[in-house]
């Protein structure tokens, strides 16, 4: 139950904390709705250059639906 997303940069994005994720596709399905949701952040990774600040996050659903 493991994902990984690229954000933009944000501080608040660290391990321990909670992050919700929300997919608008238009699209109603068993995988969509196990996918969106409440994920606790495992591991963060904040990549910042002259061009942009991206925060890359591995997180785990703490229950499954």
């Amino acid at each position: 139950n493991n994902i990984e997303i690229e954000a933009n940069g944000n501080l608040n994005l660290r391990s321990g904390k909670f992050v919700n994720v929300v997919r608008k596709t238009g699209i109603d399905s068993k995988f969509e709705r196990k996918i969106q949701g409440y994920y606790f952040i495992l591991d963060t990774q904040h990549i910042i250059n002259n061009k942009e600040y991206i925060s890359n996050i591995i997180a785990t659903k703490p229950y499954s639906v």
